[in-house]
């Protein structure tokens, strides 16, 4: 399950907001969790934006998922980062 929320605030800013819910997948061993995500940016004009980011902010390291074949299983670390976008 997940839900997200988009807020445009005043002066050009965005708060965007995302929570995730996956249930337990007994075969692969992976537990019940919750994943929450939020962006706060700033827009100038209609081709640039610079932002703040972080994933995963509930827990330190989550397994997401494991692959049938040979792939190495997916999991999402607690970030932050910061993102400068320009579009032309």
């Amino acid at each position: 399950m997940q839900v997200h929320s988009y807020l445009d605030l005043p002066h050009g800013f965005e708060l965007d907001a995302a929570c995730y819910f996956s249930s337990a997948r007994p075969t692969w061993n992976i537990s019940p969790h919750v994943r929450a995500d939020i962006r706060l940016g700033r827009r100038f004009g209609e081709h640039a934006e610079i932002s703040i980011v972080g994933q995963n902010l509930l827990a330190g390291k989550q397994l997401e998922s494991i692959a049938e074949s040979e792939l190495p299983p997916t999991s999402i670390r607690r970030s932050i980062f910061g993102r400068i976008l320009w579009r032309f």
